[in-house]
C-alpha cells in the first residue's frame, strides 16, 4: 500500500539525508555570510542557489515528511553541519585573500580537528569508564580495513578538501561552494553504477536542478566578465 511504500522509501533516502541537507545549509548559509560582508551576489547567483537547495532537496527526498520521522536527529545533525562548513568557506577564503598557502591552512585546520577528537574520545572513553582510546584501534589486525581507511583519508577527505580550498584561490566562495554542490547529484549517479540503487524521478529531477544551477552560473560569470571587458575598453 501507499503508507507502507513512502516508508520504505523514506527509511532507503534517510540514510544520505544529513549529508544532503548539510550541502542544502551550506548552499544558503554561505552566501548569507558573504552578504553580512558586504560581497556582491548577483541575480544569477541567487538562481543557482535556488535551484542547488531545490535539487538538493529533491535528491535527499528532504521533501517527504516520512523521512524527516525516520531520521529527524540525523538531519538535525546534517543541517549544523552545513552551517559550519560555510563558516569554513570563509575563513578558507580568507586565508587565500591573505595568500597563505592552500595546503598549509588544510594542515592546520585538520591537525586541530584531530587534536580536538582525540582530547573528545579520551574524555568520553574516561567518563564511561571505557578503555582509553579503545575507540581508535578497534580495526585490530585487519589490514584491509585500514587500508580502506587510509585510501578514505588521503583520497576524498584530504584531496577533496585540499583541492576545495586551493580553488578558494580561484573562485569566489560563493561560486566555489554553488559547485560543491554537485556532490549529492554525483552521489546519487555513483551509487546507481557501484551499489545498484536506483534513482526515482523526482531525483533525476532533482539532480537536474543542481547541474542547471552550476551552468547558469557558468554562464553567469562568463557573461560578467565580458560586460566587464566591455567597459575597461569604453
Amino acid at each position: 500500500n501507499r503508507p507502507e511504500q513512502a516508508k520504505q522509501n523514506a527509511q532507503a533516502t534517510a540514510p544520505r539525508m544529513p549529508v544532503n541537507c548539510s550541502e542544502a545549509t551550506n548552499a544558503a548559509s554561505t552566501p548569507m555570510m558573504i552578504n553580512r560582508i558586504r560581497a556582491t551576489i548577483s541575480r544569477t547567483q541567487l538562481a543557482s542557489i535556488a535551484l542547488a537547495i531545490t535539487g538538493t532537496v529533491l535528491v535527499s527526498g528532504a521533501h517527504d515528511p516520512a523521512a524527516w520521522q525516520v531520521n529527524a536527529a540525523g538531519i538535525s545533525f546534517g543541517l549544523l553541519t552545513g552551517l559550519f562548513f560555510a563558516c569554513y568557506n570563509m575563513m578558507g577564503k580568507a586565508a587565500a585573500n591573505k595568500a597563505i598557502d592552500s595546503w598549509t591552512a588544510q594542515f592546520y585546520s585538520f591537525g586541530g580537528a584531530a587534536a580536538f577528537l582525540l582530547l573528545f574520545n579520551l574524555a568520553t572513553d574516561i567518563l564511561t569508564g571505557a578503555t582509553p582510546l579503545s575507540n581508535l584501534t578497534w580495526l585490530g589486525g585487519s589490514w584491509a580495513g585500514w587500508g580502506w581507511l587510509l585510501l578514505l583519508g588521503l583520497g576524498p577527505t584530504l584531496g577533496g578538501f585540499g583541492l576545495y580550498t586551493m580553488s578558494l584561490n580561484f573562485l569566489p566562495a560563493t561560486v566555489a561552494n554553488l559547485i560543491a554542490t554537485l556532490e549529492p547529484a554525483l552521489t546519487a549517479i555513483w551509487a546507481y553504477f557501484l551499489l545498484g540503487e536506483q534513482l526515482s524521478g523526482v531525483q533525476l529531477l532533482g539532480s537536474v536542478c543542481i547541474f542547471t544551477g552550476v551552468i547558469l552560473l557558468r554562464i553567469g560569470n562568463r557573461n560578467g566578465r565580458l560586460q566587464d571587458n566591455a567597459f575597461q575598453l569604453q
